[in-house]
């Protein structure tokens, strides 16, 4: 099941869903499987210039700097962005079954 701009709008207020709109084309949010688990996250502005990045591995708190994990969600999000938001892993799948049971209802 592919979840659709309908779907969305439908689960929330118009206000929240425009409030999501600036979100999901503000902030990239990931959770990065290295030695451990790494939180990651990429913001941007209205230009799509990064402007703030934040990792919570040891290198990014050391050196408060872009490091590997930051580089693979961007390059994450930008494969999904060439395969036209298809890209599927077992989260996503995950994810399309929960949105499809709450769809559902």
């Amino acid at each position: 099941m592919k979840i659709t701009d309908a779907m969305i709008r439908r689960s929330c207020s118009s206000t929240i869903y425009k409030r999501g709109m600036e979100y999901s084309d503000s902030l990239i949010t990931a959770v990065v499987d290295g030695e451990s688990l790494y939180n990651v996250s990429v913001k941007f502005d209205r230009d799509g210039n990064i402007t703030d990045t934040f990792c919570t591995c040891p290198y990014y708190e050391t050196m408060h700097s872009t490091c590997k994990h930051i580089v693979a969600a961007l390059r994450q999000r930008m494969a999904e962005q060439d395969e036209n938001g298809s890209f599927s892993d077992e989260n996503d799948k995950l994810a399309m079954i929960l949105c499809k049971d709450f769809a559902d209802k």
